[in-house]
């Protein structure tokens, strides 16, 4: 499913959906208020969302969605790469963000990925999501522990995240019980506060 309000771009995501015969288009729709409508109506595992929409917008029904849809999972698409807006994004529940001018392999990759794993993040965006912390812990994870904090924080088993990234789950025990430990907390809820307090500065 798409939500954008250029008939266009949305077009332009029904050929890329067509050419993967993975991925079938649920609808479409030119506003985050037909978008909400259409869910009502259509289950979607993907929606490709954009920002500036008239209506209601992007920023505004992330989080309707994160209420009423969570089982769908959001993409970001967008003319900006502002670090502010892609941290505001993955901060409040979307599973990537994606620059609208990426190549058709690039949306096909990314949809493929955040269906079997959940989230994506580039390497320069995990960069920005950390460069300006002003959590020190954050900064001190491990790359592996930083592909284990997302999943983490999505409420996934250790059992889950070893299948997802194709490590054992001792494996994955281990990171979560570092990745506690240099941000001291002892649960779930504790990390996910800690990280949407000094990760997301201004999302």
């Amino acid at each position: 499913m798409v939500a954008d309000d250029h008939p266009a771009f949305c077009k332009s995501i029904a050929d890329i959906v067509a050419c993967d015969s993975s991925f079938e288009m649920a609808g479409e729709a030119y506003n985050g208020q037909e978008l909400l409508l259409l869910l009502e109506k259509k289950h979607a595992d993907l929606v490709l969302l954009d920002i500036e929409m008239p209506v209601m917008n992007g920023w505004q029904v992330l989080p309707v969605m994160q209420k009423k849809y969570r089982e769908t999972k959001v993409i970001i698409v967008s003319m900006y790469d502002d670090e502010s807006i892609v941290r505001g994004f993955i901060g409040n529940g979307a599973r990537a963000f994606i620059p609208k001018s990426s190549a058709v392999e690039t949306y096909l990759e990314v949809m493929h990925h955040v269906s079997k794993r959940g989230l994506y993040i580039t390497d320069k965006q995990k960069i920005m999501l950390v460069k300006e912390s002003t959590a020190k812990p954050l900064k001190l994870l491990t790359e592996a522990e930083f592909r284990v904090l997302p999943l983490l924080c999505d409420g996934r088993s250790n059992n889950e995240i070893a299948v997802i990234l194709g490590l054992k789950t001792s494996t994955i025990k281990t990171h979560r019980e570092n990745i506690y430990r240099k941000n001291a907390v002892n649960n779930i809820a504790s990390l996910v506060k800690f990280v949407f307090e000094h990760r997301m500065p201004g999302s």
